[in-house]
């Protein structure tokens, strides 16, 4: 439980970045970017679409990932699991 606490804590600013993209995607697309034009830059509709998905999904995956971090890391019962499926599929192909 405390690893996941810590991991949402070090991954806030990462979470704001995302969020700060969904919301405003021309900005975020031209974060740093927009000393390089003299005029005002047209984004495309589908890139700020596509910045806007991929900022969602990442989110949703993101926090999926920190909410399953206590299965993330293999124990060795699923190794040895594992192992033991792919011999029996070894086995059973060669033989």
């Amino acid at each position: 439980m405390d690893n996941i606490i810590l991991a949402f804590i070090l991954l806030m600013p990462l979470y704001g970045a995302l969020i700060w993209s969904y919301f405003y995607q021309k900005e975020s697309i031209l974060w740093g970017k927009k000393w390089l034009y003299k005029e005002k830059v047209e984004i495309p509709y589908s890139t700020i679409r596509y910045m806007k998905v991929t900022s969602l999904i990442s989110v949703i995956v993101l926090t999926l990932f920190i909410g399953n971090g206590e299965n993330l890391v293999p124990t060795d019962d699923w190794i040895s699991g594992k192992i033991e499926v792919i011999e029996k599929v070894k086995n059973n192909f060669f033989n």
